[in-house]
Formats: structure tokens, sequence, C-alpha cells
């Protein structure tokens, strides 16, 4: 099951990520532009989504997701991360936030950060971390934007921080250079169904 948003957008004492299943080529073993895997379920209300078993999943996520349309394949990845419970200064979901970061920078360069609290937030307390994530009156993501010219790309890496009251976990997203035309295409099949 899918946690508070499909498109959005460890403890870090014990948990240590090389990133070597993480930037695997594709991410989690899938390959954007590739056909739909055979374990597939459509996703409620999100045109062109499908959860997916990943075929190489990383510890830091328990389930998977792709968009995808009969014309471009695979255009989007998504990882929905494991849930900390209760972690409501963030501290388990923030160390496993800059491991992640530090692996995919490996291979990506360093990303542009958007960490901040809103101006005049409810929630601004060290202990309200995950709530004033919920509230939507902190933001804590990692974005990283590449350039290419194959299709099958990658142009677009989203790591954030999600939260549900006292409960965190992490998102990410990767996106191909040709997300645009997926979209289209996926509207356009969703117009021929009226």
């Amino acid at each position: 099951m899918f946690k508070k948003s499909f498109l959005m957008a460890a403890s870090f004492a014990v948990v240590g990520f090389s990133g070597s299943e993480l930037l695997a080529e594709g991410a989690f073993g899938l390959d954007f532009g590739q056909a739909l895997p055979e374990k597939t379920e459509p996703v409620q209300g999100i045109q062109g989504g499908y959860s997916v078993e990943a075929p190489s999943p990383f510890p830091e996520f328990e389930s998977y997701a792709v968009k995808y349309s009969e014309a471009t394949g695979v255009c989007m990845i998504f990882g929905f991360g494991k849930t900390y419970e209760d972690d409501e200064w963030g501290i388990q979901v923030k160390g496993s936030y800059e491991k992640l970061i530090t692996a995919l920078s490996k291979k990506y360069g360093s990303p542009r950060r958007n960490e901040f609290l809103r101006s005049g937030a409810l929630y601004d307390e060290s202990d309200e971390f995950s709530r004033s994530i919920d509230k939507n009156q902190r933001s804590h993501q990692a974005i990283w934007e590449i350039e290419g010219e194959d299709p099958t790309s990658t142009s677009e890496i989203l790591l954030s921080v999600n939260a549900n009251w006292t409960d965190t976990w992490l998102y990410i997203h990767y996106a191909s250079q040709d997300l645009s035309k997926c979209q289209t295409a996926i509207d356009e099949e969703a117009e021929g169904s009226l």
C-alpha cells in the first residue's frame, strides 16, 4: 500500500548504505522505456500508474510503482520508504535521507536541496519535525536535474521526507527524459475511453 501521496510529491546509527543496489542500471532494476513488468496492479485513481515488484529492491524502500504508457513504456519509477514510527524529531528519517543523498550524489552530482520551515509555521519546534512535514509547513527534499538526449535516460530524481503526524518515511521518484511525451500519451489513452 502506498503512503500519503503517489505523485507528490533504518536507524541512522545502525544502517549503512553502499549505494550499489540503488545505483544499478535503471532504478531498482527497472528501466525507462521497458514494457510493464509481469506482476503489476493498476493504482486506483492514477492514470498510467501501476504498483510493481522491483527486480532489485533497495532496503530503505518497501513498495514500488511506475508510470507507463503504451507509446513510451515506463517513464517514471517510484519508491516508497519504510515507516519510521514515532519519529517526531525526524532523526531516523533524516539519517537515511542524508545517506541516500551521499550515494546518489556519487553518480548524479550534488542535488538542489529544498529544506526549510515555512514562515509562520504552527509546528516549528524541533520535536514537531514530522508534524510540520505532514501539515505542509516544512519541506525536506533533494532534486537532481540531469541533462540528456536519450529518452530512456533519467531527467530528474526527487528524494523527499514525508510524514503522517508522528511517523516518517522517504519517497523517491526517477523521471525519464521522455516524461512529457509519456504523460501526453497517458492523457490521450484516457480520453480514448470516453
